[in-house]
């Protein structure tokens, strides 16, 4: 009987021992899951520390981007308004560049007009000089002295200016 009682002590050593290492191994698993746990609790307020952070930042390029859209309205609204001024003073000047067109177009012929009036004048200054030279030949060859005098037929105004 005392080897079957030894047997059992035996037994019974090594499922203390077993249940001690079994216990020593539950011990440095909790342990283990502590310090996780502790690890992420500490990731956890980082994160949350973060989050707090990219909120903020997230309000503040919000309103950022709230002025920067009424800066962009703002000078959306003043380039459009001088184009439209632009635009009024192009059509503006053209219109002025119509007339100031349309003035020398009159000009141009009225002047080509009293070009041909004085024209005519000359002329006729011309062929009442002409005549006038004619009734004073015909005096001066009434008088006897037609060998020296003869009349000259005169064609043009320069002619008669550069004979004169």
């Amino acid at each position: 009987m005392t080897s079957c009682r030894e047997s059992e002590i035996q037994k019974t050593l090594n499922t203390v021992t077993e249940l001690i290492q079994q216990r020593i191994k539950d011990i440095d698993f909790r342990k283990e899951i502590f310090e996780k746990m502790a690890k992420l609790e500490h990731d956890k307020a980082m994160y949350m520390q973060n989050v707090e952070r990219m909120k903020q930042e997230n309000f503040a390029l919000s309103k950022e981007i709230g002025g920067l859209k009424n800066q962009i309205a703002k000078s959306e609204k003043k380039i459009k308004e001088e184009r439209e001024k632009i635009i009024a003073e192009r059509d503006e000047l053209a219109k002025t560049l119509a007339k100031l067109t349309q003035k020398n177009t009159q000009y141009q012929h009225e002047l080509r007009k009293k070009e041909v009036e004085v024209t005519k004048m000359k002329d006729q200054m011309l062929k009442k000089t002409l005549i006038a030279n004619a009734r004073h030949m015909a005096e001066f060859t009434a008088n006897g002295n037609s060998s020296t005098f003869k009349a000259r037929s005169v064609n043009t105004w320069s002619e008669f200016i550069k004979r004169c």
